[in-house]
């Protein structure tokens, strides 16, 4: 149902008509994600810092993270193709604060995520050193093999080199 916006008409000027404010009132949250779920929490308080339990989660609690970040972009998607031409005042604040809380839970969650893989990456980090140290040494080694072949094979070249004299 299309409905047009409401305009007030100011004094002075005949014709010049600005668009009525706009009252906000509180976004409904998705189905199926309430507001006290860790993507929400860290999410629906301006200056709140993402859910930080979160971040020292499992890696199961990882993929249900994931899952649910993806479940919300979804309905973000969704949100997304509504026309907001079509919304009266009331329909359009909602809608508008809507997107903002997705994108803001959608947000909170990529920083959970992101915190998880650099803790990750932290945990793993003496082995890829020790590892990395191992192959260091390996390289080592097959440069003196190397050497070794070269100077084997120098010693070898002067000996064809005096048979062919001798002979």
């Amino acid at each position: 149902m299309a409905t047009r916006k409401k305009t007030v008409k100011k004094g002075g000027k005949k014709g010049v008509e600005t668009p009525a404010p706009r009252t906000a009132r509180p976004a409904a949250t998705p189905r199926g994600v309430t507001r006290s779920s860790p993507a929400m929490r860290g999410a629906g308080v301006r200056g709140a810092t993402p859910a930080a339990p979160a971040a020292r989660s499992t890696s199961a609690n990882a993929e249900r993270l994931r899952a649910l970040k993806l479940q919300l972009q979804r309905a973000q998607d969704k949100l997304l193709l509504i026309d907001p031409n079509r919304l009266d005042d009331v329909a359009h604040a909602a809608w508008s604060n809507e997107i903002f809380e997705l994108s803001r839970a959608i947000n909170a969650l990529r920083n959970v995520l992101l915190e998880q893989l650099s803790a990750d990456f932290l945990a793993e980090l003496p082995d890829i050193e020790d590892a990395s140290k191992d192959l260091a040494d390996e390289l080592q080694e097959l440069e003196d093999a190397v050497d070794v072949i070269n100077a084997v094979a120098g010693v070898l070249g002067v000996i064809a080199r005096i048979a062919t004299l001798v002979a």
